[in-house]
């Protein structure tokens, strides 16, 4: 791995030995990655070493790994910024595989859901070097905006669970939020009122439904 990042990505082996990032990953039921391109300051080789178990099959368990084609956001002949436009490889992930590819502009992928109730175990991280490019996000296309709306209040009680009104807990979630970065919000809205909404969902024709914007930006 070593050896491959000097010749062929222009790392020194010293380098990497210094700078390689690692993190266990464990996905569960209904867990997935959205779009994203590892693009951060020095990262230049990302690797994954799964550790799934043996029966995993990605038609039951899902989980697969998605790469994406893209393309440059302007017409410029700047090679530093691209947007995904749709799939155009899937790896399921089975046990004691390793992959690695080098991050780029280019480098989209994400992590289909999980369906099933084993855990998607995998290593994976980055080893660093010299950064080559750089990210300018005013130029990303951009998601139109909805306006807000006002709502009245009877309407809001209607909907949400009367547990998250609650002083203490709302402290407490902003207490979470704060250390995590991330927060779930568990029968956030009322049975009755769930049930409707999914029953409204449901009747809706997968047709009348529309992506907006590129699928790192959705």
């Amino acid at each position: 791995m070593l050896f491959w990042n000097s010749v062929e990505v222009g790392i020194s082996n010293e380098f990497c030995k210094r700078s390689c990032v690692r993190f266990m990953d464990a996905l569960s039921c209904r867990d997935y990655l959205l779009c994203h391109d590892d693009k951060l300051d020095g990262r230049r080789v990302a690797f994954i070493w799964y550790l799934v178990p043996d029966s995993w099959d990605s038609q039951i368990d899902g989980g697969e790994l998605q790469l994406f084609e893209s393309q440059p956001i302007t017409d410029d002949g700047n090679n530093e910024n691209f947007f995904p436009t749709k799939i155009s490889t899937t790896i399921p992930p089975k046990r004691n595989m390793f992959m690695f590819f080098e991050v780029s502009p280019r480098s989209f992928h994400q992590v289909a859901e999980v369906f099933g109730h084993s855990k998607r175990l995998s290593l994976h991280g980055w080893f660093h070097g010299p950064s080559l490019w750089t990210v300018d996000n005013n130029i990303m296309p951009s998601v139109e905006k909805i306006s807000p709306i006002h709502i009245e209040e009877e309407l809001v009680y209607q909907w949400i669970n009367p547990v998250y009104f609650d002083t203490e807990q709302l402290r407490k979630i902003r207490r979470k939020f704060c250390r995590s970065s991330e927060i779930q919000l568990t029968n956030f809205i009322k049975t009755d009122k769930w049930i409707e909404l999914v029953q409204c969902l449901k009747g809706i024709s997968t047709h009348n439904w529309l992506h907006c914007g590129p699928p790192n930006r959705r």
